[in-house]
């Protein structure tokens, strides 16, 4: 009686969020007594696990009906999908605008939703690639920079090499970030339209 007592407490004192993850994630590492302390921790907060255990699995059966998708598709189809779902997202398309265009191509609603999360999730990748070709070209090209300029003032006539490549690279980095500017500004946009 005083493990479920301890027990009681100590799920009294876990959010929500931290009980429902261990009921659905991590059941198999939990004693019996501690998972029937947790869903009567939940019911006491009214929520019902049974509805959350339905909603994972069927998140699991998207998940692999999507996977499923994908490996029918080219990589060409693929990126054909994306660029659908973020043009439509430039000119102010709604998810559900979107679904329906892909359901007149034969395309489920599921799969639909599972590709727009996807090309959200490609738009945000893009956009931290372009922040970090920024960041770190910068930092780069000027540790590389500092380096030449003091290896060449205290070398006493000799050129270390090794500098010029890092200097190169960042520099390389640094515009190339610079000439996606433009593009970061339009995935901006497109993120803020999902």
């Amino acid at each position: 009686m005083a493990e479920n007592s301890l027990l009681q407490n100590l799920y009294a004192d876990l959010t929500d969020q931290q009980i429902i993850y261990k009921i659905l994630h991590e059941s198999d590492q939990l004693t019996p007594e501690a998972l029937t302390v947790a869903k009567e921790e939940l019911a006491k907060r009214n929520i019902n696990i049974e509805q959350l255990t339905i909603a994972k699995e069927t998140e699991e059966i998207q998940e692999k009906e999507y996977a499923n998708f994908k490996l029918t598709k080219t990589t060409g189809e693929l990126i054909d999908f994306f660029k659908i779902i973020t043009t439509a997202k430039e000119e102010g398309k709604s998810d559900t605008a979107i679904v329906n265009e892909f359901k007149k191509q034969g395309i489920d609603d599921r799969i639909s939703v599972s590709l727009i999360k996807e090309a959200k999730q490609q738009c945000k990748d893009k956009l931290d690639k372009i922040q970090a070709d920024l960041f770190y070209g910068l930092i780069i090209a000027a540790a590389g920079t500092a380096i030449v300029f003091f290896s060449e003032r205290f070398s006493k006539g000799s050129i270390i090499v090794l500098p010029y490549g890092a200097m190169f690279y960042g520099l390389f980095r640094l515009l190339k970030g610079l000439s996606d500017l433009p593009l970061q500004k339009k995935l901006k946009a497109v993120i803020k339209s999902f």
